[in-house]
């Protein structure tokens, strides 16, 4: 269009020029010229309006320019103040009459718009106004710009905190593909005070600011997703290792030293080496290297490292690209000495079950029918022993926890073990205080450590053996002392029993302590309950058992 009008002003002045020329010529002649002055004032006035015309599009030109240099200026800034000052600046310099602007930007739910930026801030908190009513719902939902003339005579306006001398109001959507973001609102006191072209404006800087906002937005979505993905793998167990294709170290959460067996500090940037001076490098070295060379296969394996607390130590690696095409190693190392620990207690039980459980079978088959029911019994303990997960998580939450009188769960134990096999009358006393406080825990399982502890002491038991059970409050703590006279355990013993259950080749259910299956059991229950168990000195001869466990809180 402009080149077109400058192409008119150009023959506009070559016809001024040859009608002047013709009309010297007719003047000369004496021939009458009228009609010559007539073409010359047209095409003057032609000559004026293109003018003016041309006037019109340098200016446009101009305004474009201030507009894609704020659009530059707007994709360069990342910070949301910087961007709302930046935004209000330009709305500032190119739409003067403008007495306020005001950018609402939508709330968490997308169903209030908040006021974000202000430059004539009202005193208090702002609630903020509803996204679907008013000038503002009306343009975030058409998604157009609104041109108001005079307030006054529009029914969609909401005054809010708007002061009682506005009158004209032009508000522009921020959206991006459908979806709002926002409007920008500009004020003014004089009436029609905003055109055809502010709106325009208006609406370019509004576009600019969207999409803007919406990077801003992303990115800072983005970094906190960043944040918590870090945070997340700061807070794995497993150790994790990020290698590039040089076998440097790119990336490392806290737990991989702690699962190598190592001080923390920082590995990033430094390159994996068997000959590094640094123990940690080393031993990283050591295990990538014990992988599959060929580092493009994911592989797995269970690989011993000598010299660290967890010798037992699951590698993973697994290859990937990056968005720049660089080729990478994730390597994940997870301690497996606690899950091959809980398998060897595992197989330790079911060995030490199975022998026990032989030599019931045994006695059923061999000794006398009356005490069938009684071995019966002892072979539906052993059972809930060997199924009890506390024998090998030992975790609190497993039981079932609910105050529980222990005066009445020991004479329920006390009955239950004269009717055991082999246990003659008047082999246990007992003394209680008669008022014991409820303790917080698992009854059936704690009646059975009970059982498990009494058992050990009637497999222990001859003719004479004497066995006293004392239970004292201590404060909040709750103290059983469980005193017998029966086969002393050997000092070599003790530490095998209580700390696992069953070694082949190295125990029997003939032997004085048994397998130590039943303490075992008696030991982890106690423990899951917050208490403990030991074997204590005794004079004399004598075996003494100890256990601790914590009074409930009042109820």
């Amino acid at each position: 269009m402009a080149k077109h009008d400058r192409t008119l002003i150009a023959l506009g002045l070559v016809g001024l020029v040859l009608l002047a020329g013709l009309e010297i010529l007719l003047l000369s002649s004496g021939v009458l010229a009228w009609p010559i002055w007539v073409l010359f004032g047209l095409t003057a006035v032609w000559l004026g309006f293109a003018a003016y015309r041309l006037a019109l599009l340098r200016r446009d030109l101009v305004l474009r320019q201030h507009l894609l240099e704020i659009g530059r200026e707007l994709a360069s800034l990342r910070e949301s103040g910087e961007l709302l000052d930046h935004l209000v600046e330009a709305v500032a310099r190119l739409i003067p009459q403008a007495d306020k602007c005001v950018i609402h930007l939508l709330g968490p739910g997308g169903k209030r718009l908040f006021p974000r930026y202000t430059t004539a801030p009202t005193p208090g908190p702002s609630m903020g106004m509803p996204a679907d009513q008013g000038v503002a719902g009306q343009a975030l939902q058409e998604r157009r710009v609104i041109r108001v003339a005079d307030v006054t005579k529009e029914p969609a306006f909401l005054p809010l905190s708007s002061g009682s001398d506005l009158r004209a109001l032009l508000v522009a959507p921020f959206y991006v593909a459908e979806q709002p973001l926002g409007t920008l609102s500009l004020n003014s006191r004089i009436p029609g005070a905003f055109s055809a072209r502010d709106a325009e404006i208006v609406s370019i800087l509004a576009g600019f600011a969207s999409n803007v906002f919406y990077q801003s937005r992303a990115l800072a979505q983005g970094q906190v997703q960043s944040s918590h993905l870090a945070a997340v793998v700061d807070l794995l167990e497993d150790g994790i290792l990020i290698l590039d294709e040089a076998g440097r170290i790119l990336r490392h959460n806290a737990a991989l030293l702690q699962v190598i067996g190592l001080g923390m500090r920082d590995l990033t940037g430094l390159s994996l080496s068997e000959n590094s001076s640094d123990e940690a490098l080393r031993r990283l070295a050591r295990l990538v290297g014990a992988l599959d060379s060929t580092p493009e296969r994911g592989i797995q394996r269970l690989l011993a490292l000598e010299g660290a607390p967890q010798a037992h130590l699951r590698v993973i690696r697994t290859p990937f690209t990056d968005r720049d095409g660089n080729r990478l190693q994730i390597i994940i190392l997870r301690d497996e000495s606690e899950h091959l620990r809980q398998l060897h207690t595992q197989q330790a039980l079911a060995a030490a079950a199975g022998l026990e459980l032989w030599a019931l079978q045994k006695r059923v088959l061999e000794g006398d029918p009356h005490q069938a029911l009684a071995l019966a019994a002892e072979m539906r303990r052993l059972a809930a022993n060997l199924a009890d997960p506390c024998l090998l998580d030992g975790s609190p939450s497993l039981l079932q926890r609910e105050p529980v009188d222990f005066s009445a769960l020991l004479l329920e134990v006390y009955r239950r073990f004269g009717q055991m096999a082999d246990v003659s009358s008047g082999l246990l006393a007992i003394k209680c205080p008669d008022e014991v406080p409820p303790i917080l825990g698992d009854a059936e399982r704690l009646g059975r450590a009970l059982l498990c502890l009494l058992a050990n002491v009637a497999h222990r038991a001859g003719e004479d053996t004497e066995a006293i059970l004392r239970v004292a409050v201590e404060g909040d703590i709750l103290s059983v002392t469980l005193e017998d006279t029966g086969t002393p355990i050997s000092s070599s013993e003790r530490e095998r029993i209580l700390s696992h259950p069953f070694t082949l080749g190295e125990a029997l259910p003939t032997d004085p302590a048994g397998t130590g299956f039943d303490l075992y059991a008696a030991k982890r229950i106690i423990e899951a309950h917050g208490g403990q168990m030991w074997l204590a000195d005794a004079s004399g001869g004598k075996t003494e058992f100890r256990i601790v466990l914590p009074i409930a809180p009042a109820f």
